[in-house]
C-alpha cells in the first residue's frame, strides 16, 4: 500500500486480524501518515527505535545530512542489531561523504550553485538543498541562493519551505521578478486558491 502511494516515511496501517477465517482472514481499518500511540508495541516486538528511524528519514528528505546522520546514530544505538537501521544509517554516511568530496572539489559561489543545479535536475533534491544552502552562507546578501534553494525544496515537495526560500529572496531584492512569482504562485496554491493572473512556477536555469 506505501509502495502503491509513493509513501515514504513512518506511517500506522490498521488491520483487523482473524487468524482462524480463511476465507478473511484480515480486513483493512485505515492508515495515518504518522506515528500513533501503539507504536511502543511496534518498537517492542521489532526491536526498533521508530521516532529516531522517522527522524532521520525526514531530516534526509530536507538535505540536513548531519542531523539524519545523529537520529540514525541514535537508533542504532538503541537498537545494534537491527539491518533495517545500519542500512539506512550507512546510506547517510556515505551521502555524507560523497557530498563533501564534492563540495570540496568546487571552488566559489557560482561552482556551488552549478553544483547544487546538477543535483536538481538529477532529481536528488535532499543534495541540491544542502548544496544551495552551502552557497547562501558563501554570499548571504545574493538572493539567486536561496530562489534556488526554494526551487529544490518544492521539487521535494516541501512547500513551506520553499515558500521561506523564496521568501528571503524577495527580501533581497524585491524587484526580482522570478522569486517573486514562485512565491505568489505557491502561496496561492497552498491557500488552495486560484494563482494570481501573470504568476507561474518558474524552474529554469538563469540567474
Amino acid at each position: 500500500m506505501a509502495r502503491a502511494t509513493a509513501y515514504r516515511s513512518l506511517g500506522t496501517f490498521e488491520f483487523l486480524v482473524d487468524a482462524a477465517s480463511s476465507e478473511l482472514p484480515f480486513v483493512f481499518i485505515e492508515s495515518n501518515p504518522r506515528l500513533q500511540v501503539e507504536h511502543t508495541v511496534t518498537e517492542e516486538v521489532l526491536g526498533l527505535d521508530l521516532v529516531h528511524l522517522q527522524l532521520g528519514l525526514a531530516y534526509y528528505q530536507l538535505g540536513e545530512f548531519r542531523d539524519s546522520l545523529d537520529s540514525l546514530g541514535r537508533a542504532v544505538a538503541l537498537a545494534p542489531e537491527s539491518g533495517e537501521m545500519k542500512s539506512a544509517y550507512a546510506r547517510v554516511a556515505g551521502e555524507i561523504e560523497g557530498l563533501d568530496r564534492e563540495i570540496g572539489s568546487a571552488e566559489g559561489y557560482e561552482k556551488f550553485l552549478n553544483l547544487g543545479h546538477a543535483y536538481r535536475l538529477k532529481g536528488w533534491y535532499a543534495k541540491a538543498v544542502a548544496v544551495y544552502r552551502r552557497a547562501a552562507r558563501l554570499k548571504p546578501a545574493d538572493p539567486r541562493g536561496y530562489y534556488f534553494e526554494g526551487l529544490a525544496y518544492y521539487g521535494a515537495n516541501q512547500y513551506h519551505r520553499a515558500a521561506e526560500a523564496y521568501a528571503q529572496a524577495v527580501r533581497l531584492d524585491p524587484a526580482g521578478g522570478e522569486a517573486k512569482k514562485s512565491l505568489a504562485w505557491l502561496n496561492a496554491y497552498m491557500r488552495r486558491a486560484e494563482p494570481p493572473a501573470g504568476a507561474e512556477v518558474v524552474s529554469d536555469m538563469r540567474k
